[in-house]
């Protein structure tokens, strides 16, 4: 029969174990971009942008930018809009001090500032859709109970998540 004693002894052993394997093998921040997060781990988080990915280099270029014009950025996320515009397939999400943004890469230098938007308001709701070249009107669109905001700058088509980024962002990207 085995005793219920030893398990808080196991469990004591397994926690120095733990601790002791991370203390050899500190996390380290990525050179010039980020503070010490879990950007540095990604495996710990799924979800955390690899360098592998398509869209990283875009991700790093677009997370130096705001970590230079003063916005800091925690942590780089694979993006649920990576493929949103049809043949678009970069899109990183972007944790940063002020919040949350998307941002989808457009391989023309400036092809995000080719992007038209157009908001309706139904029974309450922010209904957006999308024009301009390539043809992003197969994009289908948002549907928003809160009204949403789009900054389009160079190849950038970027998806803040509230009001007050979308004017840290506005600000922050007109020094560019």
């Amino acid at each position: 029969m085995k005793s219920y004693k030893t398990i808080p002894v196991l469990i004591a052993l397994f926690l120095s174990v733990s601790a002791n394997a991370q203390m050899a093998n500190p996390v380290r921040p990525l050179p010039g971009v980020f503070p010490r997060t879990s950007q540095a781990s990604p495996t710990r988080d799924g979800s955390l942008m690899k360098p592998a990915h398509r869209a990283y280099e875009d991700a790093m270029e677009f997370a130096r930018t705001l970590t230079e014009n003063g916005i800091k950025v925690f942590s780089v996320h694979k993006s649920k809009l990576d493929g949103f515009f049809p043949g678009i397939e970069k899109a990183a999400f972007f944790r940063t001090e002020k919040g949350v943004v998307e941002v989808i890469f457009f391989p023309d230098p400036r092809g995000a500032e080719n992007v038209i938007v157009k908001e309706q308001r139904q029974a309450g709701r922010y209904l957006y859709s999308f024009a301009g070249q390539p043809n992003l009107a197969a994009a289908g669109g948002f549907d928003s109970s809160r009204p949403m905001y789009f900054l389009m700058r160079r190849n950038w088509f970027i998806v803040p998540d509230t009001e007050e980024l979308y004017k840290a962002l506005k600000s922050a990207l007109k020094r560019e």
